[in-house]
């Protein structure tokens, strides 16, 4: 059974969308009445459960407010995997912004326990005292979609959220907070149906046209580590997962990252040298023989300098590469890297640095 949540302003109908991309299974709308997060939480906990009674197995899919609502109704020991798209997880956060924005104080909201504002929307005091009070928690295998255009949700919020609870995060590039137009909802599908093949999974999963990049876990770096021939290699790829190992809540700026194709051919993997002080963040790729010559690498490492880059910590990101290495110097001029004028430990090089 997959259990679907919508948003504010969303329906129950919004539900069908989702059933081609779950064959087999029964995917049903929660056409919950309540507004509040105490008053919806009871709703969806008695949905969830009976529907947990019925059906053993539940999938939770929830949008925006929905997700936050879900959060708050206690059902996670109900629920064997979940997907949030744009998820409100900061709602202090939304409320505090909400005040600024209609200039209302917190003396003002206690005195007055509700305030209108222009947006139609109220601002309560109970609503904050309970966001306040009751910290969101999760314990469940979670994948997450966010839009690098959503306006609603810091990016930092989801991301703080993403590692607090070992769910994996998903980024569109120029998605907004409501998926809505058709290229938005074929990536959502997309990463539905990748995540479904891919099983659960922490950590950040990144989708280009025609690869999909994520940090191995420990297992597979010890597997690569045992396979890997060259004696450089393994020493290599042995001192990151010892580094990877030792800062567990940053595990994918030391981890090798996987590089493979929609249908999961491993076509290469990349890796980031941690994050350095003043944050630069250095970038390591490589793909192998068969695959070469096909734009692979140039796809991979834009796209994982975009999400580096969108890290609040880091400034830049930086590549060293072999003197006589054309193929990875065109790469690099490709992904925007331009030559700083130094040279590695490996030979000349290149950064990238955030746009102001």
């Amino acid at each position: 059974m997959v259990l679907y949540l919508h948003g504010q302003g969303g329906s129950v109908a919004e539900s069908e969308h989702y059933r081609p991309l779950f064959p087999g299974r029964e995917v049903v709308g929660l056409d919950y009445r309540a507004d509040t997060p105490w008053e919806a939480g009871e709703e969806i906990r008695a949905a969830a459960a009976a529907l947990k009674e019925t059906h053993g197995t539940l999938t939770l899919i929830a949008n925006s407010v929905g997700a936050y609502f879900s959060l708050c109704a206690g059902i996670d020991g109900m629920i064997d995997r979940a997907y949030f798209i744009s998820p409100v997880v900061d709602m202090e956060n939304i409320i505090r912004g909400m005040m600024r924005q209609a200039g209302v104080t917190e003396e003002t909201l206690r005195e007055k326990g509700a305030i209108p504002t222009a947006s139609g929307e109220a601002l309560s005091w109970e609503y904050l005292q309970y966001v306040r009070s009751h910290p969101v928690r999760w314990n469940v295998p979670t994948d997450i979609l966010y839009g690098s255009g959503d306006a609603m949700i810091p990016y930092e919020a989801v991301t703080a959220f993403a590692r607090a609870n070992g769910a994996r995060l998903t980024v569109m590039e120029g998605g907004e907070h409501w998926f809505h137009t058709a290229e938005q909802m074929r990536f959502l599908d997309e990463w539905i149906r990748r995540c479904e093949e891919a099983g659960p999974g922490s950590g950040p999963l990144i989708f280009t046209e025609r690869l999909k990049l994520y940090p191995a876990t420990a297992e597979q770096m010890a597997a690569a580590i045992a396979a890997e021939q060259d004696e450089n290699l393994k020493a290599a790829y042995s001192q990151m997962r010892e580094e990877a190992l030792r800062h567990p809540g940053r595990w994918e700026w030391y981890a090798m990252w996987k590089i493979e194709t929609a249908d999961g051919t491993p076509v290469g993997d990349l890796c980031f040298k941690g994050l350095n002080d003043d944050g630069t963040a250095e970038i390591g790729y490589g793909i192998l023989p068969p695959f070469q010559g096909r734009g692979y690498a140039t796809e991979a490492v834009r796209a994982a300098c975009q999400w580096a880059l969108r890290h609040p910590e880091t400034t830049a990101v930086e590549a060293e590469t072999e003197p006589d290495n054309a193929a990875s110097r065109r790469v690099l001029a490709k992904c925007g890297f331009r030559p700083t004028g130094e040279t590695g430990e490996e030979g000349p090089r290149y950064i990238l640095r955030r746009q102001a």
